[in-house]
């Protein structure tokens, strides 16, 4: 009975439902047309509103919502025009429109690989397309450009241009020109583009970059300061293009123009960013003013911030660099007594730590490290000290694990990925290291120190390429940094590129400073040594001999230049022309010791660097080259004699101490040698050498559990090393640990490198024995015993006989069976 009325309502409910639909769209198509009219107007704001009312109403509606992309796109917001051109692709699948928005922005943006997916798609849905047709050419473009195919490239360059063209947007063409220009070397013409890129989408932070990576590689200087400028108006709130500027000022000596700069960034700061402006102007006070005039400002900032506990503690540390070490520290210990407890306590405890570092104080460094920790386990820059200790204590894995805590609080800290690659460089990790000093380098922006370090870790793989393609992204920030040119200018000279060698010395000689001159100067003399051009070497030096700041340093370059030529009686009557003059100078007399022990005078050469030690007993570079004499010559006793002397003058020098180890070595005293390496290697734990050479030790003459655990931890940083060396070492501890296939990957390639080694082949026989490769042990084997002799008195001989004696046996036996 109930059943009628029921079926009345539930009619009336889906007709009220179907109505109310109609009216959403109605009401969305409303706001959409009403967006068309303000837009018409003028009144983008009050367009968008509009445009967003559709989307509540209808999500779907494919004209709203290519329009309100258009405006952001316009607003050179990409990132939101991208994210609704990308819904649009999912909603209408075959509509080439969104497709090709996608292609036009990943071009913008130089993103040539999401512009080719986007552009491949748009060619499925509507290949005849004629804009499709332009993204085709430009895909084709790229995989010409890609494969070196000059003839291609340029074809398919013009074809985009005239695509372009047909359908009214040069504009889309003029990344793919660009491109065509800088890999012609055109860069001129590639500028012209970039401003006409510019003019269109001022607010496009990669072209302005872009554009002022071109000024810089044209040599404009002037207008690349102007450009700067201009950034940095256009984007005042990216504090790198200020801090580059400052630079570029600093290097164009307008020492006030940068000062001014950055008080008017202080005087327009918020409540955000006044302390870290007002910081900026301190560093740089600091280094350009000198430290009381840092510390002038300080002060001043102090009298007047009400919170002063971080401008205190900044003070402190300039008095600490200073050298007024006990009144920094005595400083930062009555700030920790004034300072509540909470996060800022702990980041000035950390602090204190660090100066007690630094002052040679470690126990008490460690113990304030650990208070902070205690109080805070995920304190970050305690935790990036502790991880430090921990790579320096050879406990690689627990250091990355407090570098992990220490990243998640912090994702964008380059010194924690700088930690991190140390801690994984430790752990024989190779690949690991670089993937975080890749990190740093981009999380840092560009940080000169990062680009350095993760160069010199490329140069030391043999990746030239990337190495430089680095060192130059590198000077598009700070173009006329020291450390970058200098290694990119040796790079250039180890790979004979002596063009890009010769541009990079004369890069540093327009910065014109003393110190630049000077880098200049030594990069031309070594890029004419490397071109077998000695004379012209010499030339050059003698010219330089008339400017008297640079006079001693090309007197040593000549005699040094003379005597690498074999010019020996040429570098004799130099030497003896400046010691007319200056009879005492220490430095001719180090020369012209070194003169007599290459020309057979080692007597000669002997007496004048003991004259040098009486006169200066801390003379450790004379002291190491009298006891190298003395050694070259077969005077053991009194090499030995030599040493001690200089060890009793210097008794911390860690060469002179390094040269005792292996003196004992050579005497057959081990225990005692590793005792000297023991101690050096709690000085120097970062030097693989002196790792390779401790742990070599260890695992060869003791036999402990312990030790052969004690000897990996120390080597296994050389895990995945092309040092023969180095493998030989890792390979053979990783044979007494059972690793034998890892044993063998390192000990093959040794055995190339060192074919004179016996102990390598050795090394290596043992561990294909190991394998099962009986032949192949064998071989080995007798090879090493072979050139050991019959009557060395080496444990290894004997080892090596009866592994000899039994494979033999193994193998007849074997051949009797079958």
């Amino acid at each position: 009975m109930f059943s009628r009325p029921i079926r009345a309502l539930a009619l009336v409910s889906a007709l009220a439902l179907v109505s109310a639909c109609d009216t959403a769209e109605e009401r969305a198509e409303g706001h959409y047309q009403s967006s068309l009219e303000l837009i018409e107007a003028g009144d983008v704001d009050r367009a968008i509103v509009e445009l967003k009312n559709v989307f509540n109403l209808n999500g779907l509606h494919r004209e709203a919502r290519l329009t309100y992309a258009e405006l952001m796109r316009d607003r050179g917001d990409f990132g939101e025009a991208w994210g609704h051109y990308l819904l649009l692709t999912e909603q209408y699948p075959e509509d080439p429109e969104p497709r090709l928005w996608l292609f036009r922005i990943a071009l913008l943006g130089d993103n040539f690989e999401e512009a080719s997916k986007h552009g491949a798609r748009a060619v499925q849905i509507a290949p005849d397309h004629p804009e499709v047709r332009a993204a085709a050419a430009i895909m084709e473009y790229r995989e010409a450009a890609v494969e070196g195919d000059f003839r291609t490239r340029r074809a398919a360059a013009e074809k985009v241009r005239v695509i372009s063209e047909e359908v009214g947007d040069e504009i889309r063409a003029i990344p793919v020109l660009i491109d065509n220009h800088v890999r012609d070397g055109e860069l001129e013409e590639a500028l012209v583009l970039i401003n006409q890129m510019i003019d269109d989408n001022e607010y496009v932070e990669h072209w302005q970059e872009m554009k002022l990576q071109f000024l810089v590689r044209l040599g404009k200087d002037d207008e690349s300061v102007e450009h700067l400028q201009r950034m940095v108006e256009l984007f005042p709130d990216q504090e790198d293009y200020a801090g580059t500027l400052v630079q570029w000022l600093i290097t164009a000596r307008d020492i006030d123009g940068a000062e001014t700069f950055l008080r008017r960034r202080i005087e327009l700061a918020d409540n955000v960013t006044k302390v870290e402006r007002q910081a900026m102007l301190i560093g740089f006070m600091s280094s350009q003013r000198g430290t009381q005039a840092g510390i002038s400002e300080l002060e001043s900032i102090i009298a007047t911030e009400e919170n002063n506990v971080g401008f205190r503690a900044m003070r402190a540390g300039l008095l600490f660099d200073e050298g007024n070490r006990d009144g920094a520290i005595a400083e930062m210990q009555s700030i920790v007594e004034d300072t509540p407890d909470g996060e800022e306590l702990l980041d000035i405890k950390t602090s204190l730590a660090l100066m007690h570092l630094v002052a040679g104080d470690e126990p008490t460094a460690r113990a304030r490290i650990a208070e902070v920790l205690e109080a805070d386990s995920a304190h970050v820059g305690a935790l990036k000290r502790q991880a430090a200790w921990l790579v320096q204590d050879d406990l690689p894995d627990q250091a990355i694990l407090q570098l992990r805590i220490a990243l998640s609080q912090a994702p964008e800290d380059p010194e924690i990925m700088s930690l991190m690659s140390d801690a994984h460089l430790r752990n024989g990790s190779r690949s690991l290291a670089g993937e975080m000093l890749s990190l740093a380098v981009e999380t840092s922006n560009r940080d000169p120190s990062r680009v350095v370090d993760y160069a010199n870790f490329l140069i030391e793989d043999k990746d030239y390429a990337s190495a430089e393609e680095l060192l130059v992204s590198g000077l598009r920030d700070t173009p006329n940094d020291p450390e970058i040119l200098q290694l990119l200018g040796q790079l250039y000279i180890d790979t004979s590129d002596w063009a890009r060698a010769e541009q990079t010395e004369e890069t540093i000689r327009r910065i014109n400073t003393p110190a630049s001159n000077a880098l200049a100067d030594s990069i031309r003399v070594e890029r004419l040594r490397a071109q077998n051009r000695g004379d012209e070497a010499l030339r050059f030096l003698e010219e330089l001999l008339a400017d008297e700041d640079v006079s001693s340093d090309a007197e040593i370059a000549i005699a040094r230049t003379h005597m690498e030529n074999g010019n020996f009686r040429s570098a004799e009557a130099f030497i003896e022309e400046r010691l007319r003059t200056r009879p005492r100078d220490s430095v001719m007399r180090m020369l012209k010791a070194a003169l007599y022990a290459q020309t057979n005078r080692a007597n000669e050469a002997e007496r004048i660097l003991t004259n040098l030690v009486n006169e200066d007993p801390s003379r450790e570079t004379v002291w190491r080259t009298l006891y190298e004499t003395k050694l070259m010559t077969g005077e053991l006793d009194e090499a030995r004699g030599v040493l001690d002397q200089a060890l009793a003058a210097l008794p911390d020098s860690p060469d002179l101490l390094w040269s005792r180890a292996v003196e004992l070595e050579r005497d057959g005293d081990v225990e005692g040698a590793i005792a000297v390496y023991e101690g050096l290697y709690e000085r120097l734990p970062d030097s693989p050498i002196l790792a390779n050479n401790l742990a070599s030790l260890i695992s060869t003459y003791r036999n402990s559990p312990e030790d052969l655990e004690r000897a990996y931890t120390i080597a296994r940083r050389l895990r995945g090393s092309d040092v023969p060396a180095f493998q030989d070492t890792f390979g053979w501890i990783a044979y007494l640990r059972g690793e034998v296939r890892e044993a063998i990957d390192h000990l093959e390639p040794a055995s190339e490198g060192l074919v004179e080694d016996p102990f390598v082949h050795y090394h290596l026989g043992m561990a294909y024995s190991a394998d099962g490769r009986a032949e192949s042990a064998l071989e080995s084997l007798k090879r090493a015993v072979d050139m050991l002799g019959a009557d060395s008195p080496r444990q290894e001989l004997a080892n090596a006989l009866e592994e000899i004696a039994k494979l033999e046996a193994e193998i007849a036996g074997t051949t009797t069976q079958q």
